[in-house]
């Protein structure tokens, strides 16, 4: 494992508090260019036509040249995760390019199309501290956003309201 087994072990409520491993204990080492018609992130999401490069040893796992169709866009990214003398280090970026604002934030009452990216980094020397560590940044391009419950002709007499108003708002203009 290149954690320890111990270290995913759920605890009483959180995320799982065991540290990790000093050194991983890996049965094989892979490097492997993988294709398939379908990928699944858990119950995250699931990708099709799905290509990749995979590299397991024991310093950890790294995936690269990502490349799958997603929620109706164009998947791309590569993360690596090591296990680096007890802590754990991971860092990935993503895009999707062309996704369906609908299949991607179902029930959000959003409709339209974006490019979306992703980059994120953790340190920590157990889930739960690496879960508290993530950092990352992160943009949107939306195109044709539609907004379920939004009357788009309403924004010119708002607009026309916060004028009249001016830049200092108080209680009393207000």
């Amino acid at each position: 494992a290149l954690f320890g087994d111990q270290s995913f072990l759920a605890g009483k409520g959180g995320w799982p508090t065991a540290p990790f491993s000093q050194k991983s204990s890996l049965p094989f080492t892979a490097d492997l260019d993988l294709t398939t018609g379908v990928l699944a992130a858990g119950p995250f999401a699931t990708a099709h036509d799905a290509s990749l490069s995979l590299k397991l040893d024991q310093e950890g796992i790294r995936v690269s040249d990502l490349k799958a169709r997603l929620f109706g866009g164009a998947l791309t990214g590569l993360f690596e995760l090591k296990n680096n003398d007890g802590t754990g280090l991971f860092s990935g970026q993503m895009k999707l390019a062309g996704g369906d604002l609908s299949a991607l934030l179902p029930n959000a009452g959003l409709s339209g199309s974006g490019d979306v990216s992703t980059a994120l980094s953790t340190s920590g020397k157990s889930v739960d501290a690496m879960v508290a560590a993530l950092s990352g940044s992160g943009t949107a391009t939306l195109r044709g956003l539609t907004i379920a419950g939004v009357n788009p002709d309403a924004f010119p007499a708002f607009v026309e309201k916060a004028d009249a108003i001016g830049r200092d708002i108080d209680a009393a203009k207000t």
